[in-house]
């Protein structure tokens, strides 16, 4: 059966840090999918401001198949301040990590020549180390 150039196999629900995560491994594996919904959205729009994540920094990164998008390259390589444990994250670092770890993924998609359908064979580049 034909399928249409706007049929995926996929369609994520969210873009939030459980969507973005599993967009990134449905890219990694070459699934064709879609993700809807503004990265981030119901953290911007329902979390108190000012509020600190009440989980530990390092516990709190996005997963990706090569552990490559974590909250601790991402605030290093910004020169912003981290500590796996001592320091707690706040909402708004945690937020634009998010929109950094969704940036990420578009990066990777346009360097791999791909139309976002899934990733194209082989280690995909890094982009927060």
């Amino acid at each position: 059966m034909a399928r249409s150039s706007t049929s995926v196999d996929v369609a994520v629900i969210g873009a939030g840090p459980y969507g973005l995560s599993l967009a990134a491994h449905l890219r990694a594996r070459g699934v064709d999918h879609r993700i809807f919904g503004e990265p981030m959205a119901a953290w911007k729009s329902n979390m108190p401001p000012g509020m600190l994540l009440k989980s530990y920094p390092w516990a709190s990164s996005i997963s990706d198949p090569g552990s490559d998008f974590t909250v601790k390259n991402f605030c290093t390589e910004r020169a912003l301040p981290y500590h796996d444990e001592l320091m707690p994250l706040p909402l708004n670092r945690f937020i634009e990590y998010g929109e950094a770890f969704q940036d990420a993924l578009r990066a990777r998609r346009g360097a791999q020549g791909s139309d976002g359908a899934g990733a194209r064979p082989g280690r995909p580049s890094r982009q927060f180390r």
